[in-house]
C-alpha cells in the first residue's frame, strides 16, 4: 500500500463447500430448517401456493442465502397465483421477478441459467448423501498469488480510516465451472465502506481453475474473511471488529 501508516490484508484461512458437496452434522437449527422446506414442498404440490409464498418470506427474512429450489418454488407459485387471480397478477409478477434476481445474486447467472429450468420439487424421504468434492478451485500461483491480486487491488475507505474501524469483512462467493467468480455478497460486515470495498476487489479477481467432481467441473460456494486492519492507529479512535 502507498500510505505507510495503513495495512489492508486477507485472512489466512478460506472456507469453501460446494452446492452439491460435503458431509456436515446438522444443529437443531438446521433440521428444523430442512423440516420446514418439506412443508413447503408438500404445500407446493398440493397447490397451496399462498402458504408456499408466506415460507419463502419468512426465511429470506431470517436468512441471507437458502437453496436453489426455494426460489424456484416462490417463483412458480407467484406465476401459479396470477393465472387463477387476475387482480393480484401485476403484483405477483413482479414479486417473482424479484425472486428470480434473488436467486441470481446468491447462485450466480451460470447456476441458475443451467438449473432452473430442470428443478423440479420433490419430498425427500431421507436426507440426501452428500459427499465431500474431489478437488477444490485453486488460484494460479496459489494463495500467495492470490493474496496478492487482492492486496494490489485493495484501497482502505476514507471514512473507515477516519472513523478507526477495522475488522473482518465476510465475503461468500461462487467459482463457476469455468473458474469465475460469481455471486458475491457480503455475509458479514463492518461498514464504514469496507464492505463495498471487499465486494469491489472481488469482482476483479481473475478466473480460478474449477473444482471437480468425478473428473468434471462442478460450481463451488465459498466464504472467504477479508480483513481490514489500521497501522498505528491512535487508541482514541472507534474500533470495529468482525
Amino acid at each position: 500500500m502507498k500510505t505507510k501508516n495503513l495495512i489492508c490484508f486477507l485472512a489466512a484461512t478460506i472456507i469453501c463447500y460446494t452446492t452439491v458437496a460435503q458431509n456436515y452434522l446438522l444443529t437443531p437449527e438446521q433440521i428444523e430448517a430442512k423440516k420446514r422446506l418439506e412443508k413447503a414442498k408438500i404445500e407446493f404440490i398440493n397447490g397451496q401456493y399462498e402458504n408456499v409464498l408466506s415460507y419463502y418470506d419468512s426465511v429470506s427474512n431470517g436468512s441471507k442465502y437458502f437453496g436453489l429450489i426455494t426460489y424456484k418454488m416462490a417463483s412458480q407459485s407467484c406465476m401459479e397465483l396470477s393465472r387463477v387471480n387476475k387482480i393480484d397478477s401485476v403484483l405477483h409478477i413482479e414479486k417473482r421477478e424479484k425472486i428470480y434476481s434473488e436467486a441470481l445474486k446468491w447462485h450466480g447467472k451460470m447456476l441458475v441459467e443451467e438449473r432452473w429450468d430442470s428443478l423440479k420439487i420433490e419430498i425427500l424421504e431421507e436426507p440426501e448423501v452428500l459427499q465431500v468434492i474431489e478437488q477444490q478451485p485453486k488460484f494460479p500461483g496459489g494463495l500467495a498469488a492470490f493474496y496478492k491480486s487482492i492486496g494490489q487491488k485493495m484501497r482502505y475507505p476514507a471514512e473507515a480510516r477516519q472513523m478507526g474501524i477495522e475488522g473482518r469483512v465476510y465475503v461468500q462467493f461462487i467459482i463457476n465451472k469455468d473458474g469465475s467468480v460469481d455471486a458475491i455478497n457480503v455475509v458479514k460486515g463492518i461498514g464504514g465502506g469496507c464492505d463495498e470495498e471487499a465486494l469491489r476487489v472481488m469482482r476483479e479477481v481473475p478466473n480460478f481453475i474449477p473444482g471437480t467432481q468425478n473428473g468434471k467441473p462442478v460450481y463451488v460456494r465459498m466464504s472467504l474473511p477479508i480483513v481490514f486492519k489500521l497501522a498505528g492507529k491512535s487508541k482514541k479512535k472507534k474500533k470495529r471488529r468482525g
